[in-house]
């Protein structure tokens, strides 16, 4: 997802989309730790922080993308289920935050359109 004024995608409100991302192994940071057996080197703790204008996710709180076990980190979206005819662009946010204060964000919006298991106002 890159940030920009137009909408990248569009989506039906009714459905749930899942949230994926993907941090090749060679891109994970590492850094060097002083402990009391010398130098080891670690691997970064990443946690992902959202928004979204609109709708909601299926979790509250941020989700640690370090921890192995998958299903801890799925994460989905639902786009509102109310939209005027026309369809309504939503902006999804992200902040990726390191174990030592560095920060990354993205966003991005969305084209959300009734869907058919939706009923008409």
């Amino acid at each position: 997802m890159q940030p920009g004024d137009s909408a990248f995608t569009q989506v039906e409100c009714g459905n749930a989309y899942r949230i994926s991302w993907d941090i090749p192994e060679e891109k994970w940071q590492k850094y060097d730790a002083h402990t009391k057996d010398g130098m080891v080197q670690r691997k970064e703790l990443y946690t992902l922080f959202f928004f979204s204008t609109h709708g909601s996710f299926s979790k509250s709180s941020a989700v640690s993308l370090w921890m192995a076990d998958e299903e801890e980190n799925e994460l989905f979206w639902r786009p509102p289920l109310e939209v005027p005819e026309e369809g309504l662009d939503v902006t999804l946010a992200f902040n990726l935050i390191d174990g030592r204060g560095g920060s990354s964000w993205t966003w991005g919006k969305v084209h959300v359109v009734r869907g058919e298991g939706v009923l008409p106002h």
